[in-house]
């Protein structure tokens, strides 16, 4: 094992190292990877985000959406008197479908499911969030679905569809240890999906999908022994899967989709006895599935599909008869029968008196604004469905699957993303501080757009497709309004028809681009022409003039005086797809680039435009989707970069070029949806966002260096998104460790140089003399007060806040030792208490110790004692220690001594012995001596009822005599006299 000691230096004292070795600094500018900003993951979209600006700290978002949501990922914590979402600032965001969770006691969680990531933390299958809303290091590793949880002692029994958990084989069904995460032996086999686990400490219940366990027939249903994962006989089976388990009083109860439970008709609920598997006469005869229960001991309440069950009416929710099965005549039906769309309950959870239920529903409560999205909740002393769940809280989207709760607070988990949505048309503002959404809005009608943004002057201008009337202030497809106050300008142009898609400023006009072909200026009710491009006055909206193209325009920039617009627009002989006006006349100029199809964005710097679209030539210019034109000739520059489908967003941010689109490779390598060049040397940047092949609409840079993408997203890097995300540079501290085996006295070390980046090269001096270069490993004799010191370069691949990392080892070598072990313990009688412990020395602090009992292994300990309960039978028992592996030892392991324990008979210390008698066992379980007595006196053997069922006369000496006839139990030894006077009395226990 090798051991890690790490010096961080001070920055300047680096470099003086750095200089005093050798080492030279390059000045190459390093490129940063990227990262996903958890906290960005709080905002979602239910459109197209298409366009964004920043402006005193606030984000301004346009595009086609109508909502904005609250992304918390897919387990959530809701107020039990109101659903709204708690903790959301930190709370860990799970990127899949949580199925289930058990509480671990403190008020936390173990969650499973399907999903990967937690936040930016590799999270499979199954996770812990503590109890302060804090992912742990918990994290087992299962290699497909977990559905079902059951937390027994210290082990975690899960089943689900998986072949493997911590890289071992595991077919369906496992457990794990609780408070370390690894793999128990226990290793039951399930041929298909396990739904349903329940367990009684002793035993493991499982429904699903299931035909075989351990090669077993079993019908949906097993019983498994919690230890060695063994089958129980077990007779209990249903022809279709079983999706829920409950148990009371010696009956396990069942609920899914099933038609038969045995030989006998059961319609979705069924029970059996826990004992033998028998059928029970509970039989709720649900129309539908039965996908959850809730058991008390005078009510099961059940969640599903139904609509009928326990011989009547009753939808979603029932409260049955533990015994028959029939539905509660005092639950009401909450007139779940009217203004319901999908009626599916998948988690039901009892809280006191309340009973909150999660699903696939929503239920407009007879047609009102009262209506439950996915989570509701009942009193059960009111019989009412409370307010809880009402639109404005809950969950706004998909599956709830699991509802429970701890501390006064709801958990929720599923496959939603976000919380109910505030209502947003095509515009939307986000604190970037606080990272909450504002309350500001444009009273843009439903499903209008808004496809470009831009800030100029003190107002935000917006252009688009949509209609927008404030108080009697019409706006179509072009608006501005005053950032601080949220109130329109004066400036209004109005489109009548088509839509913009594009907009840059020049001076005091705003150059617009899109499909129309006309404008009413301010005031005016007529239209001016405006053929697809236009230069609009910003202080009085009038036209400047108009581009006369006969298609539409799809991006403009400005450079000078001059205006560059590309799109699909098309003129026999002159300008194709490309062109450029004077930004003041608006006359054409003499730059006649020509694409083969439609270009849907430019931008400039210095003399080159760049260009992204679909075309595959520039001016017959082999050029796939991506070229560079030089301004003032129209020539075509090098090769840029291809891309195997459309380019439909380009932004230029130092000397990065962003593009977007509905590719999924660039340059030949997978880039999906978008990607970054690196202009300085026109190479494709390491930077590779999984934006699951949704093109990035929008590519902002924020002032503090995060990158916002936009789009029509719904997952990005594993993560559920919908709509935006932000990333930010990965900036690191270089750091490099030397890691090296124990310094033993006179024995020859293999010092490891590892780094958190990639090494050029390496130094390696001893006591300041130079002694090896080229490698991260360096082999030598160390001796006492020596001092090795390795040094390295960062390189460019990355962000690195140094240059620079070294570390240092003063060497201390440590002499051999050889440990040792002697035990000691109790005899105990069968059931009892044996306690050895073991005096260990020379070992180390770290060291562990391996306990065996007749020859096997029984435990392994990290502390000098080991308990354990007696049976029959002598046990030799012996403890093996293995000494700290970070110290110096001349020997790996050492034996400890042989101990013998033994049985006692159970026989307990004998009351008002005046006389030196004294009991104890011969060491057979069926014997015992008796020792001090005289000749005549009689031993009188009483049972618990006071009956004396043994009266055997002793004799001076040694009595040894047999109790096997006597048969299991406690017994009551009395001593008389020959007179009948009591000497000694006392108990035993016969096992």
């Amino acid at each position: 094992m090798k051991l890690k000691q790490h010096v961080i230096k001070p920055l300047g004292l680096m470099l003086l190292c750095m200089i005093s070795l050798g080492l030279s600094v390059t000045t190459k500018a390093q490129e940063c990877m990227q990262r996903i900003v958890t906290d960005s993951l709080r905002h979602t979209f239910d459109g197209t985000v298409m366009c964004a600006v920043e402006h005193n700290n606030i984000l301004y978002v346009g595009g086609r959406f109508t909502n904005v949501s609250k992304h918390i990922g897919s387990f959530a914590c809701l107020d039990k008197d109101t659903p709204v979402v708690l903790n959301q600032a930190g709370w860990p965001k799970v990127n899949g479908t949580v199925n289930t969770a058990v509480a671990d006691g403190s008020g936390g969680w173990y969650i499973a499911g399907s999903f990967t990531l937690i936040d930016n933390a590799e999270r499979l299958g199954l996770a812990h969030i503590d109890g302060n809303g804090a992912l742990t290091s918990w994290a087992p590793k299962v290699n497909g679905t977990v559905y079902a949880l059951a937390k027994q002692g210290s082990k975690l029994y899960f089943g689900g569809k998986f072949t493997q958990v911590n890289g071992a084989n595991r077919s369906n069904l496992a457990a794990v240890n609780i408070q370390t995460a690894t793999l128990t032996g226990w290793q039951p086999a399930a041929n298909d999906t396990v739904l349903a686990m329940v367990g009684d400490g002793a035993n493991i219940y499982c429904g699903g999908a299931f035909t075989t366990v351990n090669n077993q027939s079993k019908s949906r249903l097993a019983k498994v022994d919690t230890l060695s994962g063994t089958m129980a006989s077990w007779s209990a089976a249903v022809n279709g899967s079983v999706l829920t388990l409950g148990q009371l009083q010696g009956n396990i109860y069942v609920g899914g989709a099933f038609s038969q439970a045995g030989a006998a008709i059961r319609n979705n609920g069924a029970a059996f006895a826990k004992s033998n598997g028998l059928l029970q006469s509970w039989n709720p005869n649900a129309n539908n599935k039965i996908r959850s229960m809730v058991i008390t001991d005078t009510a099961i309440f059940v969640g599903g599909d139904f609509y009928e069950i326990g011989g009547g009416f009753q939808r979603m929710i029932a409260c049955l008869d533990p015994n028959s099965g029939l539905k509660n005549p005092n639950f009401s039906d909450y007139n779940f029968n009217y203004g319901i769309y999908i009626n599916e309950i998948h988690t039901l959870s009892l809280a006191g008196r309340k009973l909150y239920a999660g699903g696939l529903f929503y239920w407009d409560e007879s047609f009102s604004d009262r209506k439950r999205n996915r989570v509701l909740s009942i009193d059960l002393d009111n019989n009412t469905v409370l307010d809880w769940g009402i639109t404005g809280g809950g969950i706004t989207n998909n599956h709830v699957k699991f509802i429970g709760h701890a501390n006064n607070k709801i958990f929720v988990g599923g496959d939603f993303g976000s919380v109910p949505a505030a209502q947003r048309n095509g515009i939307a503002a986000i604190d970037l501080t606080t990272n909450k959404l504002l309350d500001f809005k444009l009273p843009i009608q439903a499903f209008g757009t808004v496809n470009t943004i831009k800030f100029h002057n003190g107002l935000i201008y917006i252009g688009g497709d949509f209609n927008l009337n404030d108080n009697g202030q019409i706006r179509q497809d072009l608006a501005a309004f005053d950032p601080l106050t949220g109130n329109l300008a004066t400036w209004g142009p109005r489109i009548p028809s088509g839509e913009v898609f594009t907009m840059a400023v020049h001076n005091n006009s705003m150059i617009v681009g899109g499909t129309f072909t006309a404008v009413v200026p301010p005031g005016g009710n007529s239209s001016v022409p405006a053929q697809r491009l236009v230069s609009l006055n910003l202080a009085t909206g009038n036209v400047n003039w108009q581009g006369g193209l006969n298609n539409t325009v799809h991006a403009v920039a400005v450079k000078g005086d001059s205006v560059y617009v590309g799109g699909r627009f098309f003129v026999n002989g002159g300008l194709s797809r490309l062109a450029a006006y004077n930004a003041v006349t608006g006359t054409v100029l003499n730059w006649y680039p020509k694409a083969n199809d439609h270009v849907f964005d430019l931008v400039i710097r210095g003399d080159t435009v760049f260009i992204g679209g679909v075309f595959t030539q520039v001016t017959n210019v082999n050029r796939t989707r991506l070229a560079m034109i030089n301004t003032v000739t129209a020539a075509v520059g090098g090769v840029l970069g291809s891309t195997n489908s459309t380019v439909n967003n380009l932004e230029l941010f130092d000397n990065q070029l962003y593009i977007g689109g509905a590719f999924f490779s660039v340059n030949g390598q997978t880039r999906k949806g978008v990607a970054r060049l690196n202009l300085n040397d026109l190479s494709l940047s390491a930077w590779n966002p999984d934006i699951n092949s949704n093109a990035a609409e929008c590519i902002l840079k924020l002032s503090d260096g995060k990158i916002v993408l936009g789009g029509f997203l719904n997952r990005v890097e594993q993560h559920r998104i919908l709509g935006m995300i932000t990333y930010e540079d990965v900036v690191t501290t270089p750091q490099i460790n030397i890691e090296h085996d124990p310094l033993c006295e006179g024995t020859s070390i293999e010092f490891e140089a590892n780094a958190n980046f990639t090494v050029a090269d390496y130094e390696w001096r001893l006591n300041g003399n130079m002694v090896g270069t080229n490698a991260n490993t360096y082999t030598y004799l160390p001796v006492n007060g020596d001092v090795l010191t390795v040094q390295a370069l960062t390189g460019t691949a990355n962000c690195y806040t140094d240059t620079v990392a070294f570390d240092t080892i003063n060497v201390s070598t440590i002499p051999f030792l050889t440990p040792v072990i002697n035990i000691t313990g109790n005899n105990a009688p069968v059931g009892g208490t044996v306690t050895i412990t073991a005096d260990v020395q020379n070992a180390g602090s770290n060291y562990y110790i391996d306990w065996r009992k007749n020859n096997l292994v029984v435990a392994t300990t990290t502390v000098p004692e080991y308990t354990y309960t007696k049976t029959s039978g002598t046990d030799m028992v012996r403890a093996t220690v293995y000494p700290d592996p970070d110290g110096c030892f001349n020997i790996d392991y050492v034996h400890s001594n042989l101990l013998n324990i033994e049985t006692e008979t159970g026989i307990n210390t004998l009351q008002q012995n005046k006389f030196g008698i004294k009991v104890f066992p011969v060491p057979v379980l069926d014997k015992i001596n008796i020792d001090g007595v005289e000749n005549g006196d009689q031993l009188l053997i009483y049972n618990v009822t006071g009956k004396v069922v043994e009266k055997i006369t002793l004799k001076k000496g040694v009595n040894t005599f047999s109790l096997r006839g006597l048969g299991k139990g406690n017994y009551i030894l009395n001593i008389q006299s020959k007179q009948g006077d009591l000497k000694a009395q006392g108990p035993v226990t016969l096992l």
